[in-house]
């Protein structure tokens, strides 16, 4: 973890506009700075930046400050983009500060490191030759083989025991994965014996644990390490460290499920190939490849699994904004198997034929059955209403609910009435940009006072309760002042804008380069009595439901209370529209 005293060094060291000069075209345009965007194509500039750093596409949507700037431009976690801006500036970060649980990783990943060199200095030994042919068989070229650093654990029990005997200690190898302790006797043995090892390398090109796959059919066929400090396979996808480039160049990844589905399409030519590590599809992953494509060709097996599997994936990158495509291959093939049998072109073509999510979901729905009656619709309907729920932006889910209609051959208003009656838990869409720019004036006015002036927000506070601040869209952002004003840590643009995620660095960005006169206390004061204002009528809707509710019993006090209570607001309202 780096302290935020480095943080805010770099910060009074760096020119923020500087910085962005290398890699836009930043002009003068009142008190901002404006560029075309680097982050989507347009003729128009809708990029602005201020002094301090501060970003903002009124374009595509995306902003943030100068640490979020570098992260999109260089593809670097916030961490990485700290460490570039340290390293570009002079500025040493004292890692000691870690303690021994960072000098313990070090460790673990330079044994790692030496095990993996190891491995690949046995494959090309006479103990791995069979290892090698087996290899070679399965079309993995040399070069694939040098660049995953694929090696070979011999048939022995203590091989990579006795390497490190007086190398390391021994609870660190356990620790670390590579060796098991015995049961009954003292001592411990390989966990890894007579397995093609397969190097599970991180962004950084660290090695973090292996796969090991077997080369006799009589045992488990992949033995992977166990979690460790270093490695917790739900947050690293395999082979994204040589992906990378490709997958940003070609502006898409192709998603595999095992470690030989990736090597094998390496090998065959297609470099924007990752594998989940032969997990479900996690949170964490699908944050990672959103550093360098928002589009994705899922490829998984072609077995009951792999659909299964594929299903589960699709959902949980509609939800990430991915454009989702899948690439359709023969019964019970794999994309090894598929590349070796028929060749890279072959491949492409399917590539080039990649199934919009809806088609592939449907097809397998739909070709179990011999006749499609209106039972086995509506079960199908039912079963793909999360896959269409998970499509945030409006006209995309539009697009599809009448691509599937058509499919299914059912009434198109049908769906979309069946999709709002399932429709359990819908999410305020931060990152749409018609909401961004339709946020009301009284909001944005009112925030940057908050943020500007922290006794505005606590009289706020003293007079009313934090639901003041429900039903906006600005709430989260709201929400996250409170939280720093209660812990008396100090409130300003910046310190705000690192509390919040994306979505909402995009809302606060485009916010603060509104140019809005955050000085004009008349303008907060009249936010505030507009956001007073807007609160009573959400509190008014809510007892006009209660009153309807209650019409029909003969409880009346109840009801009188409401009724009075509804006529006190409405009177407070009116105070207000006066003032």
């Amino acid at each position: 973890m780096i302290n935020r005293e480095i943080i805010d060094r770099i910060k009074l060291i760096i020119q923020p506009l500087s910085l962005a000069g290398h890699y836009i075209s930043l002009k003068p345009q009142g008190s901002r700075f404006i560029a075309l965007c680097p982050f989507h194509k347009e003729k128009t500039p809708s990029f602005y930046m201020n002094e301090d750093g501060m970003f903002h596409c009124f374009g595509c949507g995306k902003g943030g400050d100068i640490f979020k700037f570098i992260m999109e431009m260089e593809k670097l976690s916030f961490m990485d983009a700290v460490q570039f801006l340290a390293d570009k500036y002079g500025i040493k970060i004292d890692h000691s500060v870690s303690t021994e649980a960072y000098k313990q990783k070090e460790t673990m990943l330079a044994v790692h490191k030496e095990a993996c060199a190891l491995y690949q200095k046995t494959l090309s030994s006479d103990d791995g030759k069979e290892a090698l042919s087996y290899l070679q068989k399965r079309g993995i070229t040399t070069d694939t083989i040098n660049k995953f650093k694929i090696g070979f654990s011999p048939n022995e029990w203590d091989f990579l025991s006795r390497y490190f005997e007086k190398k390391a200690d021994p609870a660190l190898l356990i620790k670390s994965s590579l060796v098991v302790p015995r049961e009954k006797n003292d001592g411990f043995y390989d966990r890894f014996r007579n397995r093609i090892m397969i190097p599970i390398i991180d962004l950084h090109d660290n090695v973090i644990g292996f796969g090991g796959r077997a080369l006799k059919s009589d045992e488990v066929k992949y033995i992977n390490s166990a979690e460790s400090p270093i490695f917790q396979k739900g947050l690293f996808l395999f082979s994204l460290c040589n992906a990378k480039k490709k997958i940003a160049e070609k502006e898409f990844a192709l998603l595999v499920e095992g470690y030989f589905d990736a090597i094998a399409l390496h090998s065959f030519g297609f470099e924007n190939a990752v594998a989940s590590l032969g997990t479900s599809l996690t949170e964490q992953q699908i944050h990672l490849l959103k550093r360098y494509t928002t589009t994705v060709y899922v490829c998984y097996d072609a077995d009951k699994a792999g659909k299964k599997a594929a299903d589960r994936a699709i959902q949980m990158l509609l939800e990430n904004d991915f454009l989702v495509k899948v690439i359709i291959l023969d019964e019970n093939e794999d994309p090894d198997s598929f590349c070796r049998k028929y060749g890279a072109d072959s491949f492409q073509e399917r590539i080039e034929q990649a199934d919009d999510f809806i088609h592939f979901f449907l097809h397998n729905k739909i070709k179990p059955h011999d006749r499609i009656t209106p039972k086995i619709k509506s079960s199908i309907v039912l079963e793909g209403i999360p896959l269409l729920r998970a499509i945030k932006n409006q006209i995309t889910r539009s697009h599809y609910i009448k691509m599937a209609a058509s499919l299914l051959k059912i009434n198109e208003d049908l769906l979309l009435q069946t999709l709002k009656e399932h429709d359990t838990s819908p999410h305020a869409d931060y990152s749409s940009i018609q909401q961004l720019t339709n946020i009301n004036i009284a909001e944005k006015a009112f925030l940057l006072g908050c943020i500007y002036y922290t006794e505005i927000l606590e009289a706020v506070l003293k007079e009313k309760d934090e639901t003041f601040f429900d039903g906006l869209q600005t709430t989260p952002l709201f929400q996250k002042l409170i939280l720093m004003l209660r812990n008396n840590e100090p409130i300003s643009p910046d310190a705000l804008m690192h509390t919040l995620g994306d979505e909402e660095k995009n809302i606060l960005s485009s916010i603060l380069l509104e140019n809005f006169d955050y000085k004009n206390k008349n303008l907060i004061e009249k936010s505030r009595r507009i956001l007073e204002i807007q609160h009573i009528e959400r509190k008014l809707s809510a007892l006009q439901e209660k009153i309807e509710a209650l019409k029909d019993i003969s409880d009346s006090e109840i009801l009188n209370e409401l009724l009075n209570e509804k006529k006190r607001l409405a009177t407070e309202r009116q105070k207000l529209k006066l003032c």
